[in-house]
């Protein structure tokens, strides 16, 4: 049955209500977007005009838009870490996951964390998304280490660039992410042993095939690492 005038008008003006409600949220979202990419308003005719043909009410809210932007932009500025930390062993299970545990909470306990970001990973794919050894997570849950939230993943090629320092557990391990580092982020790899404060060692031993000792040895080396890498972070989140 054809529908009458009224109702075909009726019709045409909620599907026009429709259209014209999809496009004032695609303007705001245009107007807002160049707003939030022009430090030198190089673009303020353009925000001037769009504003004109939203109205006075859809300005506010592109006003409120801009604002809660600038708020958001000044949230992310001042929690975005200042030095990203990475930890690579072999499979990351066992070594890399210990310094990434212990750091976190050393870094935590001087109200730190929120300006360091710390990870760990491997050189090999051998756990992907694996929880740490179960002797590693026991060793380090008696000394007040929980590595129960951290899951095992391989080093990518954005990590040479993403992280500050890339520090490897044994000469492996850095042999290994030196072949894969692009040229201009080979100054980030370093070896971990080199933050011991007293200990002379140049690796971390892998525990994997050892016993409780080698875990605790593990253990007693990363946390005197992390110690002295503290201080690094320091001078680097006070500058």
């Amino acid at each position: 049955m054809p529908y009458s005038g009224l109702k075909m008008m009726s019709i045409l003006r909620d599907q026009l209500a429709v259209l014209i409600k999809g496009l004032i949220k695609h303007l705001l979202s245009i107007a807002t977007g160049l707003e939030s990419t022009f430090p030198k308003l190089k673009n303020q005719n353009s925000i001037k005009i769009t504003k004109q043909f939203l109205g006075s009410s859809c300005t506010q809210r592109l006003e409120s838009a801009k604002k809660i932007h600038v708020i958001s932009c000044l949230k992310y500025s001042m929690n975005k870490p200042v030095l990203k930390i990475l930890f690579v062993c072999m499979g990351n299970i066992c070594r890399s996951p210990t310094a990434d545990g212990v750091l976190k909470k050393k870094i935590s306990a001087l109200g730190l964390a929120h300006q360091v970001h710390i990870d760990s990973a491997g050189t090999h794919n051998f756990h992907p998304n694996s929880s740490p050894d179960e002797r590693t997570q026991r060793h380090a849950l008696k000394r007040g280490y929980d590595l129960s939230g951290l899951r095992a993943r391989a080093v990518t090629d954005t990590d040479f660039e993403e992280f500050d320092l890339l520090l490897t557990m044994d000469w492996d391990n850095r042999a290994l992410l030196e072949e894969r580092c692009p040229a201009e982020y080979q100054h980030k790899i370093r070896g971990f042993t080199e933050f011991l404060q007293s200990t002379q060692a140049t690796t971390i031993p892998d525990p994997y095939y050892g016993g409780d000792a080698d875990f605790e040895l593990v253990l007693d080396l990363v946390e005197e690492a992390c110690e002295g890498l503290i201080q690094t972070v320091m001078k680097k989140v006070s500058t």
